[in-house]
């Protein structure tokens, strides 16, 4: 009896893909971090022999070589220029490719950008102009300052704090989480200076802190603290029993010390003026016969 051996040699040909050791790669970098600094390294395998295929090679879509470089052998993921701005791209996603040079695998890259105090508080609404009246008391509420910070939101870059660098002498106190100003003393506008200027700084809560300034102008306003005085306290005057009603007959003076809306004046007669044989002006004051008794 014969017996024959037979062997069979099966030869291996590239005829499997690469495989990615997940389709998922994550990783997170600052905000704005130099170039060549490492991100992630990505990994893949295949299950063809290294004779009938090429290394495995690496490389990302194009759209994001501006922003990242990959070592084409290890995988590895590094940042190239200028990085980016997590205050426009919170998380960026990209594809990253593995070849073995008939085959290509994909997967995808996300990548978290670490949030840095890298955006100084910025004033809103300026030019910040405040106004008091006389003879409110101390802490009235006077003027709000609103400053904003871009950074993240929620993080101690943007919790900003106010201050005053210059509270005109003392005079005013500011809210250091509201930005609100308020009074320390009670004004009198008569009393001069009665306009003041306060400097107000807003500092965000980093590390390093950045800061921003502004300045804040405040007016004291009249408030009606003051009586109407006539100028004399007796007028006299003469009329002929023949004037013709509306002649003048003489003008009583008043002044106010207050100001605007609060120095206006109404003038009426408010006794011995029976029969109505005169009428007053109400704006000027100047007395005039009615010509209602002819008897004057």
């Amino acid at each position: 009896m014969l017996t024959i051996s037979l062997i069979h040699k099966v030869q291996d040909i590239n005829d499997n893909p690469p495989q990615f050791e997940t389709l998922m790669f994550s990783a997170s970098i600052e905000e704005h971090c130099p170039s060549g600094t490492s991100v992630v390294t990505v990994t893949a395998t295949d299950r063809d022999t290294a004779a009938v295929q090429e290394p495995i090679s690496y490389f990302i879509e194009k759209s994001w070589e501006l922003f990242f470089n990959i070592d084409p052998r290890t995988g590895l993921i590094t940042t190239r220029g200028e990085g980016l701005d997590r205050e426009k791209h919170e998380i960026v996603y990209f594809k990253v490719f593995a070849t073995d040079g008939k085959f290509k695998a994909q997967a995808e890259v996300g990548v978290t950008l670490i949030d840095i105090n890298d955006k100084t508080p910025v004033f809103l609404n300026q030019p910040y102009v405040g106004y008091v009246s006389e003879n409110k008391p101390p802490g009235t509420e006077i003027l709000p300052i609103h400053a904003v910070d871009s950074d993240r939101i929620l993080s101690k870059n943007t919790l900003i704090t106010y201050t005053l660098t210059n509270d005109a002498g003392g005079k005013f106190i500011i809210n250091q989480s509201t930005g609100m100003i308020s009074s320390k003393v009670v004004f009198d506008r008569e009393t001069l200076p009665n306009r003041f200027t306060v400097d107000v700084r807003a500092m965000d809560n980093g590390q390093p802190p950045l800061q921003a300034t502004t300045k804040a102008e405040i007016i004291v306003t009249d408030a009606n603290d003051f009586r109407p005085k006539f100028i004399n306290l007796v007028y006299r005057a003469s009329v002929s029993e023949l004037a013709i009603p509306g002649q003048e007959v003489v003008q009583v003076v008043v002044v106010d010390e207050d100001e605007d809306y609060n120095s206006r004046l109404e003038f009426i007669i408010i006794d011995g003026n029976k029969p109505h044989a005169f009428f007053i002006d109400p704006i000027t004051g100047m007395i005039h016969v009615s010509g209602r008794d002819k008897s004057v």
